[in-house]
């Protein structure tokens, strides 16, 4: 859970713009919608909703369709009708598309891809009887590639492109904690998972959470729990 610890410190009314499940009251308002595909969504409905919709231009919609793409991983989930109505009014207004999704996702240095190989390679494991796969790194192997900040995102959604997958889980050993990211397909809940074992949350299919055990005690706990999710895991 996130501490807001600037509230006591910073001057102004603060607003909270949030499409996360169980957001925390740290503001005086909050615009709050979980069934939205991303905060940029909402932040779009709500300029809209100020009548000030004359300020998207294509510099501020870039912005705004650029956290929809990748919030919606290039809308292949969380997207509802609405968002494709805004993406539609955003190009419509000069947003280049084609642009924007050149710059997010082929923009890559060649360690990104030779890190990627890695956890392909060397890092991922299967538990087929839970439809769940996995990968993970270790503190080593963020030494070895010079792992920063933004260079594994992405990974752990090659997972869910085996076809019997239905849970994928990126567990990475950060210098300070151990990090959880959670994605499934269908109706299986993670942020429900990420709440009740590791501290963590988010949404229905994507979910993060972290850990102060060791990786290899992670991976054993995040091991362990997998027989309690079978029945949900087996679902069609």
């Amino acid at each position: 859970m996130i501490k807001w610890g600037f509230r006591k410190t910073l001057p102004g009314t603060r607003i909270l713009i949030d499409h996360h499940l169980y957001p925390e009251d740290m503001a005086e308002f909050a615009f709050s919608t979980p069934e939205a595909s991303s905060t940029c969504e909402m932040v779009y409905q709500f300029i809209v909703a100020m009548k000030e919709s004359r300020f998207i231009n294509p510099t501020l919609g870039m912005s705004i369709y650029a956290g929809i793409v990748t919030d919606t991983g290039s809308f292949r989930h969380a997207t509802n009708a609405n968002v494709f109505r805004i993406v539609a009014d955003l190009v419509d207004r000069g947003v280049d598309d084609k642009y924007v999704q050149d710059k997010i996702f082929n923009s890559q240095k060649e360690k990104n891809l030779r890190l990627l190989g890695h956890c392909l390679n060397n890092r991922m494991e299967f538990f087929p009887e839970y439809r769940t796969g996995l990968i993970w790194l270790s503190k080593k192997d963020y030494e070895d590639f010079n792992i920063q900040r933004g260079d594994t995102e992405g990974i752990v959604n090659y997972l869910l492109m085996v076809k019997e997958v239905k849970m994928a889980v990126f567990i990475h050993n950060q210098p300070t904690i151990v990090k959880l990211s959670l994605r499934s397909k269908g109706d299986l809940d993670v942020q429900a998972i990420c709440r009740k074992h590791f501290n963590g949350g988010g949404h229905k299919n994507a979910a993060g959470a972290y850990s102060h055990d060791s990786l290899k005690a992670t991976l054993e706990k995040f091991k362990s729990i997998l027989p309690e999710y079978k029945d949900e895991l087996l679902k069609n």
